[in-house]
């Protein structure tokens, strides 16, 4: 039930608070605008504990949130979207410095910086000496910017609307994801009339997914923008497409969800348009990139390379292997839906950076295929890979690659029960 998610997130935002004074932690934390949970050590595995048990208890209220998605009205199941990413964001401590990198391009792009080479702080000053500490300190290595240029032009405005104030800029972020996230469910569910409330209860409600929006993961904005262009092209195929893959100028992501609806509406002309607008967004991408200076960037170290890594990395390549022949048959039995859905999961078995804030493209697959195999294997995933946080809130990164293979084969059991009924 949606009053379950909203609850228990609430609940577990007000334990966060008690527990976060006795907490033992880097003292520097205190001074931090927001505290991530990284290499803290014990006290970091028992901070991710009260968020894991958040997320469980939540997770219980919705599943049956979805079994009534079609007893509850739209508006109440945004309303209580609503009020869980608030709760969420009121948690006292975050798993994800992704925001304080948003806001550092932001920063460089307003100072004349170039947001696409590799820093290391120091030698790099960032605005004044509270940015470069506070930056600095979550992203001793700064990378090179891998989001487009309509990103980096939001986050400097963000930045030079909030007069370089940080503590500003990071609310405006986190706040910015949370309202595009509820417009991308409403919206969607707008799209598909029959399915719409299941649609946004499958993805409105699910407590991981809300809680990196309200830490200011900038995949809503690029769901917001995909759901505007599945939504005009109802009428304007082309119009909507286009407007599709231009969600490539937020994160690479969208190019892929843009493709990805493409292949689910079967509509040549669809296709043409989104692939003209992903094309569009690449040269937009290399003009600006050049224009503020060039790109460098530097690979990261923290397990790539590593004997054990290698061999969860091997493991979850034969998954993946195996996977594709499931969404190669899928697609020969011209279900569409499920197809898309076994290719998430062998994208996300390949991928080496299982974060739980890709759940959010999971689920408006698992919306479509609830009654088949794949549907409950994804929600399952998004539950299963807050795992990975915990290896950086302990601060051992080579644990990493395990987490995420554990995290990936938990769920895939579900392919071994049968449909769940309609």
């Amino acid at each position: 039930m949606p009053l379950v998610v909203v609850l228990a997130i609430a609940a577990g935002a007000i334990v966060s608070h008690l527990v976060f004074s006795v907490l033992a932690k880097p003292y520097a934390v205190l001074a931090q605008p927001i505290a991530v949970v990284t290499g803290w050590g014990r006290p970091g595995v028992i901070a991710w504990a009260i968020y894991a048990a958040t997320i469980l208890v939540a997770g219980i209220g919705y599943g049956f949130a979805i079994v009534r998605s079609r007893q509850t009205s739209l508006v109440v199941i945004l309303a209580s979207s609503a009020a869980a990413c608030c709760g969420a964001f009121a948690f006292r401590f975050i798993f994800s410095s992704d925001v304080y990198v948003y806001a550092a391009y932001g920063a460089m792009a307003a100072t004349g910086k170039d947001p696409y080479l590799y820093y290391t702080f120091p030698p790099l000053q960032l605005v004044n000496p509270q940015w470069t500490h506070a930056i600095g300190f979550e992203w001793a290595s700064l990378p090179a910017c891998v989001y487009g240029p309509a990103f980096i032009a939001l986050s400097r405005a963000i930045v030079v609307a909030s007069h370089f104030d940080l503590p500003q800029t990071l609310l405006a972020l986190r706040v910015l994801e949370i309202a595009a996230f509820i417009a991308a469910v409403g919206v969607a569910a707008h799209v598909v009339p029959n399915r719409g409330r299941l649609l946004a209860a499958v993805i409105g409600l699910n407590p991981v997914v809300i809680s990196t929006v309200a830490d200011g993961h900038n995949d809503a904005l690029v769901l917001l923008v995909i759901a505007l262009g599945a939504f005009v092209a109802l009428r304007k195929p082309e119009l909507g497409a286009f407007i599709a893959g231009a969600s490539a100028l937020i994160k690479a992501t969208g190019a892929v969800a843009a493709l990805a609806l493409a292949y689910a509406l079967y509509n040549r002309r669809f296709m043409i348009w989104a692939c003209a607008a992903i094309g569009a967004c690449v040269l937009v991408h290399l003009f600006a990139t050049q224009l503020a200076g060039g790109y460098r960037t530097a690979a990261a170290t923290d397990f790539v390379g590593t004997g054990p890594a290698a061999v969860a990395l091997g493991i979850r390549g034969l998954i993946g292997f195996a996977l594709a022949a499931r969404a190669l048959y899928n697609a020969g039995k011209g279900n569409r839906a499920a197809a898309l859905a076994a290719g998430a999961l062998v994208i996300w078995a390949l991928y080496p950076q299982d974060y739980p804030w890709y759940g959010v493209w999971l689920l408006p697959l698992a919306a479509f295929t609830l009654e088949q195999r794949e549907g409950p294997v994804l929600i399952l995933l998004t539950f299963s890979s807050t795992l990975r946080y915990l290896s950086d809130a302990y601060g051992f990164a080579p644990a990493a690659p395990w987490l995420e293979l554990i995290a990936l084969v938990t769920p895939l059991a579900g392919y071994l029960r049968e449909p769940l009924p309609t």
